[in-house]
């Protein structure tokens, strides 16, 4: 699989785990039916995970562009832009309040998005040959 496909595919898992995230918060004191949350995680997930994805494979080609790159700066730099789109469209949506809570799935997509796209490194010491 290819960056931009596996990062589609993580930003949309992304979407759905702050979905269910957001729709079963109790903080506002709403006693909801289990229907009415399941109907709240469809519909978020729906509204964000075509942007989810549209993102995360642009997340997916950019790690793909920084093969080359020592570690732990593709995971800087795929991180730190993941976490500014999160408190973008946070803040664009007045849901100040689960921006926090929402970059612990987006810090673990963003880690597995780095660590998928790495390309191992060529060993130094020659294979072992029995005698």
């Amino acid at each position: 699989m290819t960056g931009p496909v596996r990062g589609a595919l993580l930003g949309c898992a992304n979407a759905i785990v702050i979905a269910f995230g957001m729709c079963f918060d109790d903080a506002g004191g709403l006693a909801l039916h289990l229907r009415d949350r399941a109907f709240g995680v469809a519909l978020v997930a729906l509204v964000s995970c075509i942007p989810a994805a549209i993102f995360g494979a642009m997340l997916g080609q950019m790690a793909d562009n920084l093969v080359n790159y020592k570690v732990w700066m593709r995971r800087l730099a795929l991180i730190s832009i993941a976490f500014t789109m999160v408190v973008f469209l946070g803040c664009m949506a007045d849901l100040y309040r689960y921006v926090v809570v929402s970059m612990i799935p987006t810090l673990a997509a963003a880690l597995l998005l780095e660590a998928q796209t790495r390309v191992a490194l060529a060993s130094s010491m020659p294979l072992a040959t029995a005698r």
